[in-house]
């Protein structure tokens, strides 16, 4: 990852945090965990027609997944990169010194 790349992470990062910390976000992550839930007793109780109908569902709420895991997944990206810059900053110091 570049310089650039790494200051679009840190912007989306920031501006995702500030949305999580919205306090309409506890309602929306709160309405798509019922949502959720409800779709899967369907797919559980066996009310789908086909198969098809079976992938649209799961895809469905693994998109929902996708948003709500969005927060946690940006950061850990980001801590991730700054930890492999903090190595690399400390092998090259170590090489320097020796």
């Amino acid at each position: 990852m570049n310089d650039e790349e790494l200051r679009d992470l840190q912007e989306r990062v920031a501006l995702i945090g500030e949305m999580a910390a919205h306090p309409g976000w506890a309602m929306l992550t709160d309405r798509a965990h019922h949502t959720i839930a409800l779709r899967q007793q369907r797919l559980l109780n066996g009310k789908l027609e086909d198969f098809a109908e079976y992938q649209k569902e799961v895809a469905y709420m693994d998109g929902m997944f996708f948003v709500l895991r969005l927060p946690d997944q940006v950061k850990g990206e980001l801590d991730d990169e700054m930890g492999y810059r903090a190595e690399l900053e400390e092998a090259e110091e170590e090489s320097e010194a020796a």
